[in-house]
């Protein structure tokens, strides 16, 4: 027997706030603890709205005002319903009364109404994560009733999945599988069950679609054109151990941030930018400090330290006939605890916007007193050129030199 939803509406009122209901009802069905298996398998794509009821009453003596978030969803899911009905026989939504139904809403961990959760060919898949509203319960369940694993058969196939308009918003991850890998397929299958919304994924029949060599398993992740940086490459190829989280790990590690993140980041000023930077040296040679985008803050605004920092570009020949003089007069400037040398790869590394960097080399000088006013070097290009500048422009006189860059005699 069916079981029809139906809005409790007030026809009147009578003695002891009595109130008389007459049935306005939706099409979509109400499934009961004892039924629930057998009808959450009737269709492919079953999307189930465990609820509680706005009111109860109870010999028309006690109203018990319950859950006013489902009063307000549940006109949007019967009309998503009615809609998504209308256009397709493989979706279905339903409702469970977590009131009169404890037993199964108590199976799938119901605590808090409404609950939306998703069930392909009767198994729990995902907690409904998309607007609560009509036309996004509408556009949720039209994209998780696609194939979670679309399959390709030829390179031209990829190409198309490749230029579809999703592919610029999400990552398409590919598998080459081989047939005698059912465990991996069957992994990949289920994870891409699971990131549906999240990532579009395929299935390649055979091994040209990915150029795969030696029929060896592999899987690719395509990163969305619209998302690319500079420093991005299209694709990247999975090197790690094959399981489901491995897979998983390794598919988050390599796409961009929803936007929905990135935003709520940007509110709670918890957002890191992204930034331009060679990996981070191990270790220093020589007096002067390699210095990337990374640890520029930490070095060049370091408030103990006056720094002069050379910015080069390694294909600069000018770059070239001053380096080796920079490093001379770091090596004479050392044993000076509040001075230091850096350098700068600016092709490789972003700059801060307070340093304008239009040619190669560029120098600047920055005080520790001061690190919001760099001074750029002008000066001569030989070793005293850049000693007298530092004894000059220094925070504390140098030990070694005085103001005019004259070494000071030693005390025996």
């Amino acid at each position: 027997t069916a079981h029809y939803m139906c809005h409790a509406q007030t026809r009147g009122m009578i003695l002891f706030l009595f109130f008389l209901p007459f049935a306005v009802c939706s099409e979509l069905p109400e499934f009961t603890t004892d039924d629930f298996n057998v009808r959450v398998n009737e269709k492919p794509n079953t999307l189930v709205m465990f609820y509680a009821p706005w009111y109860h009453v109870t010999f028309g003596v006690n109203i018990i005002f319950r859950c006013g978030h489902c009063k307000k969803l549940k006109p949007s899911f019967i009309a998503a319903g009615e809609r998504l009905a209308a256009t397709t026989d493989n979706i279905a939504l339903a409702l469970v009364d977590c009131t009169t139904q404890e037993g199964i809403c108590g199976e799938f961990g119901v605590k808090g109404y409404p609950t939306i959760k998703l069930f392909k060919d009767g198994k729990h898949v995902h907690d409904f994560d998309g607007t609560r509203d009509e036309e996004g319960i509408v556009n949720y369940m039209l994209k998780r009733s696609k194939p979670v694993v679309r399959e390709l058969s030829d390179a031209n196939q990829l190409a198309d999945m490749l230029e579809s308009p999703g592919a610029g918003k999400q990552p398409v991850i590919v598998a080459y599988i081989e047939s005698s890998r059912k465990g991996w397929l069957e992994s990949f299958r289920e994870l891409a069950s699971e990131l549906l919304m999240d990532a579009s994924f395929a299935q390649a029949q055979v091994p040209d679609v990915l150029d795969v060599v030696d029929g060896k398993s592999l899987v690719r992740l395509y990163r969305p054109k619209n998302m690319l940086s500079r420093l991005d490459s299209p694709s990247v190829d999975f090197d790690g151990e094959w399981t489901k989280e491995g897979l998983k790990d390794w598919i988050f590690k390599n796409s961009p941030e929803s936007f929905t993140e990135f935003l709520k980041k940007f509110m709670t000023g918890s957002l890191i930018p992204h930034v331009k930077s060679e990996e981070i040296p191990t270790e220093q040679k020589g007096a002067v400090v390699k210095v990337v985008a990374h640890t520029f803050d930490s070095v060049v605004n370091d408030p103990s330290k006056d720094v002069f920092v050379i910015f080069h570009a390694p294909w600069c020949g000018h770059c070239k006939h001053l380096m080796p003089k920079f490093e001379t007069a770091a090596e004479k400037l050392k044993d000076e605890p509040d001075i230091l040398f850096a350098a700068v790869d600016a092709t490789a590394n972003d700059i801060p916007e307070l340093f304008l960097v239009h040619g190669y080399p560029t120098l600047y000088f920055v005080p520790k007193l001061s690190k919001e006013a760099p001074k750029q070097y002008e000066g001569g290009r030989e070793v005293d050129d850049l000693i007298n500048f530092v004894a000059r422009e220094s925070s504390q006189e140098l030990r070694g030199y005085d103001r005019t860059g004259v070494a000071k005699k030693s005390e025996l």
